[in-house]
């Protein structure tokens, strides 16, 4: 079949041809007179282009910007489809060794409307650290200076000691006992 010079048809109000003329350039024709090449329109979303070999119109589907969810470490979910999702998953992740004065965790705040931020290890063990606790690079110590003087009751208080018998197990002994050595 060779080509031929396009033609194009008027019609009237009930859709009957009044006569044909010439194709003029920028001229179109609607879908029922197969104006795109095309014997229907496309489904629901669908969009009009050029096929791969382009040489024809063709109805497609939109594939958007994002085509595959994939879930890395510490995520769940995930697809190539539909609407997939993601999800935190903790067991996900794996084992650290845990540098105290710099890393950092994840912690919601309270404070900040609830809101998910990080917060420095070394951070959270200064604010952990109380009255004859000190803190050095996010590491506890006994900080005996820090405490308070108090009333010795002999027969009722008692003092800590490294019980050398016991594995050397942090232990605590009556004042009265240890007098009595």
């Amino acid at each position: 079949m060779t080509d031929r010079l396009p033609i194009k048809a008027s019609f009237d109000s009930a859709g009957d041809a009044e006569g044909l003329s010439e194709f003029v350039s920028g001229d179109t024709v609607p879908i029922t007179h197969g104006g795109t090449g095309l014997t229907a329109l496309g489904s629901a979303l669908q969009y009009l282009r050029t096929n791969a070999a382009a040489n024809a119109m063709e109805w497609g589907t939109v594939a958007g910007d994002i085509e595959a969810v994939t879930a890395g470490d510490g995520l769940s979910g995930g697809g190539t489809s539909g609407s997939p999702s993601i999800a935190l998953d903790l067991n996900e992740l794996t084992a650290a060794v845990v540098n105290v004065a710099n890393d950092s965790i994840a912690i919601i705040d309270a404070d900040g409307s609830n809101g998910s931020k990080k917060e420095a290890i070394a951070d959270l063990i200064t604010a952990i650290a109380g009255v004859g606790l000190a803190v050095a690079s996010g590491v506890l110590s006994l900080d005996l200076n820090e405490l308070t003087a108090a009333t010795v009751n002999v027969a009722a208080d008692s003092i800590a000691i490294i019980d050398a018998d016991d594995s050397n197990a942090t232990k605590k002994n009556l004042f009265q006992i240890l007098l009595m050595l």
